[in-house]
C-alpha cells in the first residue's frame, strides 16, 4: 500500500511539491537581531525518510564592509542553520541548496552552509541535522546585520519538497 502525505498524493519521489514560490521582497534593517523574513510550514511526514527540501533564494544587501548574514533554518528560529551566508562588499547572491533526510525522519544532510560553488570541496563540507520531519516544522529564512543602518532583503524564494519513503 502506498504511503500518503498530507496533500493526499502518493509519496513516489518523482514529483516536487512547491511549498513557496514568491518574488515578494522582505527586508530587515534597523536592528542587529536575527530576524525572520519568510516562514514556510513543512507538513509532518511530507518529506519522507529519504526525501529532500530544495531552496532557491535571491538576497540583496548593503554593499559596505559590515557583515550581513542570511540563514535558512529548519525547525524555526532556533532550528538547524542548514544554509548560512555572511557577506561584506557585494550586493546580492543566489543561495541554492538541498536538505535531504538520510533514511530517517530525524536525520538530515546538506552541503556546507558556506560553500560557494558546485565541485568546491573542503574539510567540513556537510551540515547535518536532527530535526524531526515526521511532525510539522517551520523552515525560516532570516536576515541579520552587524550595523543597524545596513539591510538584508530576500528578493525571491522557492521552496520545493521531493518526497521519498
Amino acid at each position: 500500500m502506498a504511503n500518503f502525505n498530507p496533500f493526499h498524493q502518493p509519496i513516489i519521489g518523482s514529483r516536487p511539491i512547491v511549498l513557496l514560490s514568491t518574488g515578494t521582497a522582505v527586508t530587515v534593517t534597523g536592528t542587529t537581531t536575527e530576524t525572520i523574513l519568510k516562514t514556510v510550514l513543512v507538513p509532518g511526514g511530507l518529506v519522507g525518510k529519504y526525501g529532500s527540501i530544495r531552496l532557491t533564494c535571491i538576497f540583496s544587501y548593503t554593499n559596505v564592509a559590515n557583515i550581513k548574514t542570511w540563514r535558512v533554518r529548519l525547525g524555526g528560529i532556533s532550528g538547524t542553520a542548514f544554509i548560512t551566508g555572511a557577506v561584506t562588499t557585494t550586493s546580492n547572491t543566489l543561495a541554492a541548496r538541498t536538505i535531504t533526510n538520510r533514511g530517517s525522519y530525524s536525520s538530515q544532510v546538506c552541503w556546507v552552509a558556506g560553500s560557494t560553488a558546485a565541485g568546491s570541496g573542503g574539510a567540513n563540507n556537510l551540515i547535518t541535522g536532527t530535526i524531526d520531519t515526521s511532525v510539522d516544522q517551520n523552515l525560516v529564512v532570516t536576515g541579520q546585520v552587524a550595523n543597524a543602518a545596513d539591510f538584508v532583503t530576500i528578493e525571491s524564494c522557492i521552496v520545493e519538497v521531493f518526497p521519498a519513503d
